[in-house]
């Protein structure tokens, strides 16, 4: 499995049945969908978990769902996943979540997001990358930027939040690079 890059710290790995409670325990987090274009969804465990094992553990799905582990001690720390994996066009959505909030703001995504591109690329074979991303999670959006992805629309007022409608980014990157790309929006003031 691939290693976060140049930064040792991190080991992405394949999620497994084990880690699914932990996963699980991350959703419930309301406040962790503050900044994130899903939408919250309370789940009892054990539904959650079937769910989980069915759909994402499936071997004969395509998708990609990769565990971002500290090399240090193991400890799982968040997910990335690839998914809608066309082999056709070689183009996949990518998605990222850092579970705990002790984790994020360490660089913890920005190693797992560029480890995640290059298994996308080296690995297997994928030529495009598309995420989303809530227009003020300027946190987010500075890493996708850091890791070579560029804004190629603005959804204004595409998601509902508890404080109200929010724009969505959405990114992309290819495997020859960053493009340029013109600055053509400006964030969304946050609301509160």
């Amino acid at each position: 499995m691939p290693s976060a890059g140049a930064d040792s710290a991190l080991l992405l790995r394949p999620l497994r049945a084990e880690d699914l409670d932990r996963v699980h325990a991350w959703y419930q987090d309301e406040r962790l969908f503050f900044d994130l274009v899903g939408s919250f969804m309370p789940r009892p465990r054990r539904e959650a978990i079937a769910w989980m094992m069915r759909h994402w553990l499936d071997p004969a799905s395509r998708d990609v769902r990769l565990a971002i582990c500290r090399t240090a001690d193991g400890l799982h720390i968040g997910n990335t996943y690839l998914t809608g994996i066309d082999q056709r066009s070689r183009a996949a959505d990518f998605h990222i979540l850092i579970g705990g909030a002790a984790h994020r703001g360490r660089g913890y995504g920005t190693a797992a997001t560029r480890a995640t591109v290059e298994h996308a690329f080296a690995r297997l074979g994928l030529r495009r990358l598309r995420l989303e991303v809530l227009a003020r999670n300027g946190a987010a959006r500075r890493v996708y930027e850091k890791c070579g992805f560029v804004l190629e629309e603005l959804r204004p007022r595409a998601v509902l939040k508890p404080d109200g409608w929010q724009d969505v980014c959405v990114m992309a990157r290819t495997a020859e690079g960053a493009e340029a790309a013109p600055e053509r929006w400006q964030p969304a003031a946050r609301t509160t």
